[in-house]
């Protein structure tokens, strides 16, 4: 039987809606729109790269959908032994050890130490496991960036999806 398998890449909080309360009512509508299309494309696995911003947020509505009783399993594609080392907000870095806890399945994509490629070898390792991969993106240059041109380059199915749809202040 055919199982739908759909990946994440995004923007971190910065390039997104920043942290301030309007950030917390765009975040809602994003994860209510990732739970929406999850199930119209009847995915059957997530797959998430565990950065914060836009992964946070999906990986938020693949535990809501799981919590409601949808069928979907969560793939966390860790991209090195201490993703978490430069975060400094502890609230962050306890989620994150949260949805690692809830994963049905977790994959160090790369065993070492972060270093300036692991984003983008996770970020590969995600693509090609992947039949559709949403971008939340806002055009700009960087890893998201990046990422959909790899998945370009290897003819997945790519749904961009602009943050701005979401901004309270339509920004």
């Amino acid at each position: 039987m055919y199982k739908m398998i759909i990946g994440i890449t995004g923007h971190r909080p910065d390039k997104l809606w920043g942290y301030g309360p309007s950030a917390s009512a765009n975040e809602e509508k994003l994860e209510q729109y990732l739970k929406d299309t999850l199930v119209r494309y009847g995915a059957k696995e997530a797959v998430t790269g565990m950065a914060l911003g836009v992964d946070m947020i999906f990986d938020r509505a693949v535990l809501s959908l799981k919590d409601e009783g949808y069928d979907i399993k969560l793939i966390s594609a860790v991209p090195c032994r201490n993703q978490t080392a430069k975060w400094f907000n502890q609230k962050n870095i306890d989620e994150y050890n949260y949805i690692l806890s809830q994963a049905d399945r977790v994959v160090l994509v790369s065993d070492c130490e972060y270093n300036s490629s692991v984003m983008q070898i996770r970020n590969e390792w995600i693509v090609d496991n992947v039949d559709l991969l949403l971008a939340v993106w806002n055009g700009s240059n960087g890893g998201t960036g990046n990422c959909i041109r790899y998945a370009k380059a290897k003819n997945k199915a790519i749904m961009i999806i602009p943050p701005w749809i979401f901004n309270n202040d339509n920004r």
